[in-house]
């Protein structure tokens, strides 16, 4: 007697979202120093309130070791409470995107959802390369236009992290964070 064939349950959808700093001071000692603005402080509190819409719940963040990206964190956080330790990772700092995508590929296959706070070229650059094309088209549209601070690109993701390559990723949503 021939067994009954069993439906394999697809892998579940994974979500990766690339965030670019809030608005930072144009000059410090250093630039591993530049701090946030004021202003800056409030656009990612209100990119958090946007994100909270949009149900985002991290597995996995990695964030520069920038101030402004350290602090671009600590006001989404504030708004989010989420319960997750971010990993500063230089690679978001000083690699291209090669660099930070062989980091992502390196995520544990439960992880679900990975927030990245990082720069931009680098930031934009990897949305770009990521975006299969076939995303929503006020979000392709909005993100062509250009990746300014505090802006986030939200891709669904059907491959599994080790497999993410370039335009392996749906755009879901772009937003900038404007207080």
């Amino acid at each position: 007697m021939q067994q009954p064939v069993r439906d394999i349950e697809p892998e579940p959808t994974r979500r990766l979202v690339l965030i670019r700093h809030a608005r930072a001071e144009a000059f410090a000692d250093t630039d591993l120093g530049r701090r946030l603005t004021s202003a800056g402080t409030a656009d990612a509190r209100a990119l958090a309130v946007w994100l909270l819409s949009m149900g985002v719940h991290p597995d996995r963040v990695l964030v520069s070791p920038a101030a402004r990206t350290r602090q671009t964190w600590a006001a989404i956080t504030e708004v989010t409470a989420w319960g997750v330790a971010a990993e500063f990772d230089e690679c978001l700092y000083a690699g291209d995107t090669n660099t930070v995508s062989d980091e992502l590929r390196a995520t544990e296959a439960d992880v679900r959802t990975v927030v990245v706070i990082g720069h931009n070229p680098t930031i934009a650059y990897l949305a770009q390369i990521l975006a299969d094309g076939e995303g929503e088209p006020a979000a392709e549209l909005a993100m062509a236009a250009g990746f300014p601070t505090c802006a986030a690109a939200m891709f669904t993701l059907e491959v599994t992290w080790p497999d993410l390559a370039p335009g392996s990723g749906q755009l879901s949503a772009f937003h900038v964070g404007r207080s």
